[in-house]
């Protein structure tokens, strides 16, 4: 399935004036023909190559992938991985030709966000073709707000003491000083050995 790319005339031909008034800036500088015939060279190819690939922008849907191209340059993007499409107008450096163009955000396997823009005669065919079913949309959005209710909550208060924690010393170990024993000393008792005589009648 193939699309007409749309093209603006205003950035194409503000885009062309750049480039001649860029040779005849340089014209100055080139102090003898062969100089010239180098710099005349040089903005002619630059010119021919973006004309080029505005002329022969392509945009078209092959094996569940759009391809975008302009020139050299070219968007492949899985119909897969596409979450969102929306309508816009501005001038985002991108490889659209116009400001008349569709914002397509994907998500690949590895969960990295990419924002594409596409510039097509009908966009609104082309969107109804590559917008992801409306469970996926669904799905995308209540993503989106769970993140953003994240990212506005409050962050918890937490106070982080800047006091340095006093390094605990290893406990000193108790010496029990035990009184050297004196030896018992024994009373001298004096015993009165008393004997007594049993009187044998």
């Amino acid at each position: 399935m193939e699309f007409k790319v749309k093209r603006d005339f205003l950035p194409i031909f503000l885009v062309n004036l750049g480039l001649l008034l860029l040779l005849g800036v340089a014209i100055p500088f080139a102090y003898n023909a062969a100089v010239f015939v180098v710099v005349l060279a040089i903005v002619l190819s630059l010119v021919g190559f973006y004309n080029t690939a505005v002329i022969f922008a392509s945009c078209k849907i092959e094996n569940e992938t759009l391809i975008f191209r302009t020139g050299i340059f070219k968007y492949e993007i899985k119909l897969n991985q596409i979450v969102k499409v929306t309508p816009a107008h501005n001038h985002h450096c991108s490889l659209a030709l116009s400001h008349d163009r569709l914002r397509i955000l994907t998500y690949d396997s590895e969960n990295n966000q990419k924002v594409y823009y596409v510039s097509v005669e009908d966009n609104e065919k082309l969107a109804s073709v590559i917008t992801p079913t409306k469970n996926v949309a669904k799905a995308f959005e209540a993503f989106e707000k769970a993140v953003e209710k994240v990212e506005t909550q409050p962050a918890a208060n937490v106070t982080a003491t800047t006091e340095p924690v006093a390094e605990k010393k290893p406990a000193a170990k108790k010496t029990t000083t035990t009184a050297a024993k004196k030896p018992a000393t024994k009373k001298a008792t004096t015993t009165k050995k008393t004997t007594t005589k049993k009187s044998t009648k």
